[in-house]
C-alpha cells in the first residue's frame, strides 16, 4: 500500500472503539486512512457495531484498497481537485496547431487500396489483437441491457457482439480482449457464451471512491460503506497489463493492436486501412478520425506543444476553441478550401503499437493521466452538487508516448455512427444538424455504409431515398438495405473480387439485399425488393444474370408491446417477400436467369 497521504492529511488519531476485533491488515489500512489521508468520518458511525459488522466493513475498504490504493487515489485527488476549484485550465501553456501526421484515406483511391492491402495482410496472419471497451449499460439509450447485446440492424438482428465476433472470424479468428464493469460482466460473460465465442479474455474494471468535497473525503453511503463510481474508460490500459494481455499478445507476434467501443458497427470496416497506415508509417499511435466541421461538438486531433514537448492527442472542442483564441488566433474555424475545421475528429477507435505499448504499460503500469470535473454548488467552490471522482479516458494513451502519433482520417459513412443516445436526445440533435447517434440512425447508417461501399465500386445504387420520421421523431434515410456480412467482405478491397463487373448491378431505393460468404460473388443483378446471397462454409455461389423483384420489406407500426430494442429505434419491418439463394457446403451453384424468367434456372455442378 502507498503511503502517498502521509505528508498531507494527518492528524486525527485512529478511534480503539471503532478497529477493536479487526485484524492486522484490517486495523492497519483503518489507521493508515484515519490518521495519514483525513478520512477519520469513514469510522464515525462504527462505535457500537458488532465486531462482525466492523470486520465487514474493514474488509470491504481493504478490497477497495487493493484495487485502488486508496492513499495514492486521495492524493492525486486533492490535486486535481485543488486545480478544478482555482479554474486551472490542463491545457494552460499550451501552444495547439493542426496536425500533420496523418492522412485522408479516400475511399477507392490508390492510396487507401494500397493500405486495406497491407493491413488484411496483417490481420489474415494474427498479428492484430482487438480491445473492446464495454463497461456500460444501455440506460442512457433507454435499454435496459449490455449494449453488446443489441442488435446492429433489425433486418437480421445480429447484436454488436457477434457482429464484430463475424469480423475476426473472417479474419482468421483474432483474439479479443473485452473490458467490462460490475454492471456488465455477468451478463457480457453469458453473451459470449451464448454465442459461443473462443479466443475472448474478459477484463472487470473496478471503481474508485467517490469523493464529496474539494478535501478529497471520501463519500459514504447509509450502509457505512464507501461510494464508488467508474472510473472511466482510460481503466483499459491498466488492465491489459495487470492481466498480463498486452506482454502475451506482444511475445506471441501480435504486431498491433486496434482498441474500439461497443456500439460503433461501421468502426471495422475501416479497420484494415488504419492498420496499414500505422504499419507504413510506424506509429506508435493512430487515430481512426473523420473530417470534422468548425466547432462541432466532438473531439478534435491536435498537435499540442509545451515546454518544448510536442504531442498528438485529442482536444475536447470545449478546450480547442479557447486555446487557439487565446493564441490570438480566431478559434475553431473552417478551412477556406474545404469548409470544415482543419482539427480533424477523434472517434475514440485507434491503433497502437504492440510491442511499444507493452513495454510502456510495464514502465507505466498502464496509468493514463486523470481529471477531475466537479459539479460545484457555488461560488467558493469547495462543496458539490453530487459526489465527484478522478477519470481516465483510453484516447489520453498518446500523453504516455515517445513514439510517433498520427491519425487517418476517413469518410464518416465508412466508420462512424456511434449508438448512444436515447430518441429524445437525438430528435434535438437531428433539429440542430448534429448527427443523432442513436438506435435509428445507427442502423440507417449501417445500411448506407453497404449501399455506398458498392456504388464506391461502380455499382448502380439509388441512395436518394427520402429520409423517414421515426416514431421517436428522428429523422434517418432507410433504404437501400444492404448488408455486407465480414464473411463476404470486410472492408472495400475484398469487394472487386466478389463483384468483378459492378457496372452490371442495379440497386433500387426500397431494396434490401443481404451478402454472405467467402465463395459468393455477384456478376450481374438487378434488384426490385429483398434478396438474400449466401454461400454457407466452403460452398460456393456464382450468380451469372439475376433479376428480382418482389414485395420486398416496408415500415410497419410498433405495438404496444414491442421489445425495447424496437422501441428505442421507433420502427419495425414487415417482411412482405424475400427471395433467398443459398449454396451449401461442398456444392457450386450457378445462377443464371434471362430478363425474361421470373423463376430461377439453378445449375448445381460438380466442384
Amino acid at each position: 500500500m502507498g503511503q502517498a497521504c502521509s505528508d498531507t492529511c494527518g492528524g486525527e488519531r485512529g478511534d480503539a472503539e471503532a478497529f477493536r476485533g479487526l485484524d492486522a491488515p484490517q486495523r492497519a489500512l483503518c489507521l493508515k486512512l484515519s490518521e495519514d489521508c483525513g478520512q477519520a468520518h469513514l469510522f464515525a458511525g462504527w462505535r457500537g457495531k458488532p465486531i462482525d459488522e466492523r470486520k465487514r466493513l474493514a474488509a470491504a475498504l481493504v478490497a477497495l484498497d487493493t484495487s485502488v490504493d486508496i492513499g495514492a487515489y486521495v492524493a492525486r485527488a486533492r490535486g486535481l481537485l485543488a486545480d478544478a476549484a482555482a479554474s486551472k485550465n490542463a491545457l494552460e501553456g499550451s501552444a495547439a496547431s493542426v496536425p500533420t501526421d496523418g492522412e485522408f484515406l479516400a475511399v477507392g483511391s490508390a492510396r487507401a487500396a494500397a493500405m486495406e492491402a497491407l493491413g488484411l495482410e496483417k490481420l489474415r496472419s494474427g498479428k492484430v489483437g482487438f480491445v473492446l471497451v464495454a463497461g456500460g449499460l444501455g440506460e442512457r439509450l433507454g435499454y435496459g441491457g449490455v449494449k453488446l447485446a443489441l442488435p446492429v440492424e433489425t433486418t437480421t438482428n445480429r447484436c454488436y457482439l457477434a457482429h464484430y465476433a463475424a469480423f475476426l472470424d473472417a479474419w482468421g479468428g483474432a483474439e479479443l480482449a473485452i473490458m467490462t464493469s460490475d454492471d456488465t460482466h455477468a451478463r457480457t460473460a453469458k453473451l459470449v457464451a451464448k454465442h459461443g465465442l473462443s479466443r475472448v479474455a474478459l477484463l472487470k474494471q473496478a471503481k474508485v471512491p467517490a469523493l464529496a468535497d474539494a478535501s478529497a473525503k471520501i463519500a459514504v453511503g447509509d450502509d457505512l460503506l464507501p461510494l464508488t463510481k467508474p472510473h472511466g474508460h482510460g481503466d483499459v490500459h491498466g488492465l491489459m497489463h495487470a492481466s498480463g494481455t498486452a506482454r502475451r499478445w506482444a511475445d506471441s507476434g501480435v504486431e498491433q493492436i486496434l482498441f474500439f467501443q461497443d456500439t460503433n458497427a461501421l468502426a471495422l470496416y475501416a479497420c484494415a486501412g488504419c492498420v496499414g497506415v500505422s504499419c507504413d508509417r510506424r506509429l506508435e499511435m493512430n487515430t481512426m478520425s473523420i473530417p470534422r466541421r468548425a466547432k462541432q461538438e466532438m473531439g478534435a486531433i491536435a498537435a499540442l506543444d509545451k515546454g518544448g514537448t510536442r504531442v498528438v492527442c485529442n482536444v475536447e472542442y470545449n478546450q480547442l476553441a479557447p486555446l487557439l483564441v487565446a493564441q490570438g488566433g480566431a478559434g475553431d474555424e473552417p478551412d477556406p478550401r474545404t469548409g470544415l475545421s482543419p482539427f480533424p475528429g477523434n472517434t475514440n477507435c485507434f491503433v497502437l503499437d504492440a510491442k511499444k505499448y507493452a513495454a510502456k504499460l510495464a514502465a507505466t503500469g498502464g496509468v493514463v493521466p486523470e481529471f477531475a470535473n466537479p459539479k460545484f454548488v457555488d461560488e467558493s467552490r469547495t462543496a458539490f452538487k453530487k459526489p465527484a471522482r478522478l477519470e481516465s479516458m483510453m484516447q489520453d494513451y498518446p500523453k504516455l508516448c515517445d513514439g510517433a502519433v498520427g491519425f487517418t482520417s476517413i469518410t464518416p459513412w465508412y466508420c462512424y455512427s456511434p449508438v448512444k443516445n436515447a430518441a429524445a436526445t437525438a430528435k434535438k440533435n437531428a433539429d440542430k444538424g448534429v448527427p443523432p447517434a442513436c438506435a435509428a440512425s445507427g442502423e440507417a447508417d449501417f445500411y448506407r455504409c453497404g449501399a455506398e461501399l458498392l456504388k464506391a465500386l461502380g455499382c448502380a445504387v439509388d441512395l436518394k431515398a427520402k429520409p423517414t420520421a421515426t416514431a421517436a421523431g428522428v429523422p434517418v434515410s432507410l433504404g437501400p438495405r444492404v448488408i455486407l456480412d465480414p464473411s463476404f467482405a470486410t472492408c472495400y478491397a475484398d469487394l472487386a473480387a466478389k463483384l468483378p463487373h459492378p457496372s452490371k448491378i442495379r440497386i433500387s431505393a426500397r431494396s434490401t439485399l443481404l451478402l454472405s460468404g467467402a465463395g459468393l460473388v455477384v456478376e450481374h443483378l438487378v434488384l426490385d425488393g429483398a434478396l438474400q446471397l449466401k454461400a454457407v462454409d466452403d460452398g460456393e455461389l456464382v450468380v451469372k444474370r439475376l433479376r428480382v423483384k418482389n414485395k420486398g420489406y416496408e415500415l410497419a407500426p410498433l405495438g404496444d408491446d414491442a421489445p425495447e430494442e424496437l422501441r428505442i429505434r421507433g420502427f419495425a419491418w414487415a417482411k412482405r417477400e424475400q427471395r433467398n439463394i443459398t449454396s451449401h457446403a461442398g456444392d457450386k451453384l450457378v445462377v443464371e436467369e434471362s430478363r425474361l424468367k421470373a423463376v430461377a434456372a439453378a445449375v448445381m455442378l460438380t466442384p
